[in-house]
């Protein structure tokens, strides 16, 4: 088993709550698609021998799955979360998620990650609009000892990988959460630096849970106290500060307030601390087989089911962004906020330049790249930005493209490695011509008053800069309101579904 699950619904208004408390289905559903798992965690709460026999095997076949999931949409369900086992060893996990996801209802699938790459990653990106990987240590030996491991050569994949395998997810619009379950072995690791590396948006802690007849007779070893868990929990509060909710499940939180499906198509729930099963779906419907089972839709509320889960046409967003105006535009402020807000890494083209003048001459860093940067270095005879002016020209008589060269270089490895970019200072129109080349979004920023002090007017790259504005770019933003304005605009252009032609504030 890959993680706890899903969480709660959408949004809440009266109607929702009042469907709850009837006893009627919930918008959140976990469907547990699958037995089998490549991993062998010790404190697997959801092994499901018992479901093996009332199957015969491992799982259901691919049309009583698809024949579930259409009963779970009818009902009500509104987010279904795949869960397993390992749902990715399932072959026809794609067809489910894409069914669900032309259903309306917003998809989420709960993995090891292991299995998701190449021709299967590519195959449900498409229709996934979350993924929840189960990590529970950056550590190799920890993660072995745990069990979390496979099965087969006992592979664990790596920290970085599986970060790298979160970016590329998320360069695709896929939403980020993490899934980790505390235990002994854990339970004094620090994991910060692991989870701002993995920026997902909701990181959920589980105290490791003890069920009869799922992991009793290995998760002894493992189990906690409640102060553990909590010390564990306020340890990392400080990574909300990074973007991550975190969102915390101790035992009793975790019985009773989930809405599961087990592999066999039956409602389960797990208040008594085993499994409970319902009569199967196909046989009696959702509603009936629901009846059967437990479940606390006060505890789903108070355990953080409630958030908004919808994903927002963000797959639609450019991995590369690059933005055009003269100095003073607002170029750089529209890239922090990028950065800031939405993960984009920045890259500017005159970056090396800067920072090679900044050794020659020993300059500052608010010289190099702040309110100084136009003021007159008595010593030099000229101001840092003339400086980047004059060195640039140089070298670029010697090589026409060696900025241009360098930033697609880093570039190109930030988007290999899933990351999405900004470079915030196209200035030319051979740095225009190649950035789109590469599929950038394009976007121009104006600002009334902006541009070069007039002594620096005259070099040729201020002039192509303001010859910039006159080409078709996909995105326009008028720069003369506030921060928190540029901010909105920028926000709004980026999250586009449609950004080719979009005017912002103009």
């Amino acid at each position: 088993m890959t993680g706890a699950g899903g969480d709660g619904v959408t949004k809440t208004n009266a109607g929702e709550k009042a469907t709850l408390g009837k006893r009627r289905l919930p918008l959140s559903v976990n469907y547990h698609i699958n037995t089998h798992c490549n991993f062998a965690c010790k404190f697997c709460f959801a092994t499901f021998e018992d479901s093996k026999a009332e199957l015969g095997g491992c799982m259901l076949k691919e049309q009583q799955q698809l024949a579930i999931l259409d009963a779970l949409v009818a009902a009500g369900a509104e987010k279904i979360t795949f869960v397993g086992g390992e749902p990715t060893l399932i072959p026809w996990l794609p067809k489910l998620v894409e069914r669900a996801k032309k259903s309306g209802v917003t998809t989420m699938i709960v993995t090891n990650g292991f299995r998701l790459e190449g021709e299967l990653f590519e195959a449900l990106a498409p229709n996934l609009d979350w993924i929840a990987f189960s990590v529970d240590s950056a550590d190799v030996a920890i993660n072995r000892a745990s069990g979390r491991a496979a099965k087969k050569g006992g592979g664990v994949l790596p920290a970085a990988e599986m970060v790298r395998r979160a970016a590329i997810a998320r360069n695709r619009g896929i939403r980020i959460k993490l899934n980790t379950v505390v235990h002994q072995l854990n339970c004094k690791e620090d994991m910060s630096d692991f989870v701002a590396a993995m920026k997902p948006e909701r990181w959920k802690l589980f105290q490791v849970l003890p069920v009869k007849g799922q992991n009793d007779g290995s998760v002894e070893s493992l189990l906690i106290e409640r102060s553990q868990f909590d010390a564990y929990v306020e340890r990392h509060r400080h990574v909300e500060a990074c973007g991550v909710e975190v969102v915390p499940e101790c035992n009793d939180a975790m019985r009773g307030s989930y809405a599961m499906v087990d592999p066999a198509g039956r409602f389960f729930d797990n208040t008594e601390g085993g499994h409970t099963y319902s009569k199967p779906i196909l046989e009696v419907g959702v509603e009936a087989a629901f009846k059967e089972v437990s479940f606390d839709a006060q505890k789903f509320e108070a355990r953080g089911a409630l958030y908004d889960w919808a994903n927002d046409g963000d797959s639609e967003r450019s991995p590369l962004i690059a933005i055009s105006g003269v100095s003073g535009a607002g170029k750089d402020s529209a890239g922090q906020i990028l950065s800031e807000e939405l993960g984009y890494v920045r890259v500017a083209i005159a970056d090396p330049l800067k920072e090679l003048v900044g050794v020659l001459f020993g300059l500052t860093e608010e010289q190099l790249w702040g309110a100084q940067r136009n003021e007159v270095v008595e010593e030099l005879g000229r101001s840092p930005r003339k400086l980047y002016q004059e060195l640039g020209s140089f070298c670029r008589e010697i090589d026409p493209n060696v900025w241009l060269r360098i930033a697609l270089r880093r570039i190109r490895e930030l988007i290999g490695e899933g990351q999405r970019v900004v470079c915030t200072d196209v200035r030319t129109h051979e740095e225009f011509e190649a950035l789109q080349a590469e599929g950038a979004s394009v976007w121009h920023i104006t600002r009334r008053g902006a541009g070069a002090p007039e002594e620096l007017s005259a070099d040729a790259t201020e002039r192509e800069a303001q010859e910039l504005a006159r080409r078709e770019v996909g995105v326009v933003i008028d720069n003369d309101g506030t921060l928190e304005e540029l901010r909105e605009k920028v926000l709004n252009a980026a999250r586009s579904i449609s950004p080719a032609s979009a005017a912002i504030g103009t």
